[in-house]
């Protein structure tokens, strides 16, 4: 059997008479990477590409976890194909992309493990950035399958109305204690599951001493058990730009950092469970503290006559200002001028109870805390006042006005 490699742009045939080229110099090729997997750190498929071909240069000792970004645009096609090297060194393990996907049958969009055990299997995308917030779903990003030849054992159920991927990994983050007790110890929580062979991961924040007990429920049930509380509001996660604050057994961590990563641009490992609760508790104290401090700065310069925006623009533009102050400029003028209906991340509620977390913590160790106990109060009266909805940072507003001379 001949074979022939034409790279002599000069050839032609002759077909149905007239001569043709043998190269067809109009065809355009995707751009395209052969990415090649590396055990020893967190492989990421380049986004920017077309085409991505998977190629291996040593047998698997292991499953190969590749994590596909999602990205901020409608519309790029993207092709994953297993290169020739795979089933060479696939040694009985799976090459597993891991994303956020809706499939042909309608899951998602939720995170999917995407399996792959032989050269020439393939996957077909395409990416959805949806940035209409008159319709449902508004703000998600992931790819549509459009086809592909490729294993999933990911089971999915639905759980008070929002889908669950079944899976060895399980994500969990709620507002409150109260919705951490229903979550583990409820008759329907996971204290009632088989958690062998899972890693549960907890993204809430709360106590030292709540975090623990949770981790023993898992352990007790022979599961694996993460703590991550997050820094960082809905935004940031959407963007995979969570700041998140580790604790729990080192291995365990290994296993799942690069599934972290999707959600976080920085992952921190502290130690064993309980320090990762007392990081996020000490971020989140002068952030709690700073919306007040504020409010009793911007009285200072609206009673001597200054004009709020202007004061406030001031503020911002100085060492002065918080580093997310910039962030809610916006909605703190809109609130200062009586607008309703006023987007929240995170309201004077949560912070209430972030401050009586941080309040508890410290008499632990015989601290009193008594700046934040102090802020503490602006927050309640706030909340007794009907702000208990308002975002955090529109405390500094309610300080201020009340503050304002008569």
């Amino acid at each position: 059997m001949l074979t022939y490699d034409v790279q002599d742009s000069n050839l032609y045939f002759y077909h149905n008479s007239q001569w043709l080229k043998l190269i067809n110099e109009d065809q355009v090729s995707f751009n395209n990477e052969q990415f090649i997997y590396n055990s020893s750190i967190n492989n990421i498929i380049n986004v920017n590409t077309n085409v991505s071909i998977i190629e291996l240069n040593e047998n698997l000792t292991d499953n190969a976890f590749i994590i596909l970004p999602n990205i901020q645009k409608t519309g790029i096609e993207k092709t994953i194909i297993m290169g020739q090297s795979v089933s060479q060194y696939i040694n009985g393990h799976y090459i597993i992309i891991y994303s956020n996907y809706i499939d042909v049958d309608g899951n998602g969009p939720i995170y999917m493990n995407i399996k792959f055990v032989t050269s020439g299997q393939s996957l077909k995308l395409l990416s959805v950035n949806s940035t209409t917030n008159t319709v449902y779903g508004y703000g998600n990003k992931y790819w549509q399958i459009i086809s592909g030849h490729f294993n999933s054992e990911d089971t999915f159920s639905y759980v008070e109305g929002q889908l669950v991927n079944n899976n060895d990994i399980i994500f969990n983050i709620m507002g409150d204690d109260l919705a951490l007790d229903y979550i583990y110890n409820s008759k329907e929580g996971i204290n009632n599951c088989d958690l062998s062979n899972k890693i549960i991961i907890e993204l809430s924040t709360t106590s030292v001493n709540k975090i623990k007990s949770i981790s023993k429920i898992i352990t007790d049930l022979d599961g694996s058990f993460i703590e991550c509380p997050v820094g960082g509001s809905t935004k940031p996660a959407r963007d995979g730009n969570l700041f998140g604050l580790v604790g729990g057994d080192k291995k365990t961590f290994d296993k799942i950092e690069h599934i972290l990563k999707l959600i976080c641009r920085r992952c921190e490992y502290l130690g064993e469970i309980g320090k990762g609760a007392s990081m996020k508790l000490a971020i989140n104290l002068p952030l709690m503290v700073y919306w007040q401090a504020l409010g009793e700065a911007m009285s200072i310069a609206t009673n001597s006559g200054i004009k709020f925006d202007q004061a406030l623009d001031i503020m911002i533009d100085s060492s002065g200002a918080a580093k997310v102050a910039h962030l809610k400029v916006k909605t703190i003028i809109q609130a200062m001028n009586n607008e309703t209906n006023l987007s929240s991340t995170f309201n004077a509620s949560s912070s209430l109870k972030d401050m009586t977390l941080m309040l508890e913590e410290g008499k632990k160790f015989g601290n009193e805390l008594n700046v934040l106990n102090s802020a503490k109060s602006y927050v309640e009266e706030a909340i007794n006042d009907g702000w208990s909805e308002h975002d955090a940072s529109l405390l500094s507003v309610y300080i201020n006005k009340k503050h304002l001379k008569q």
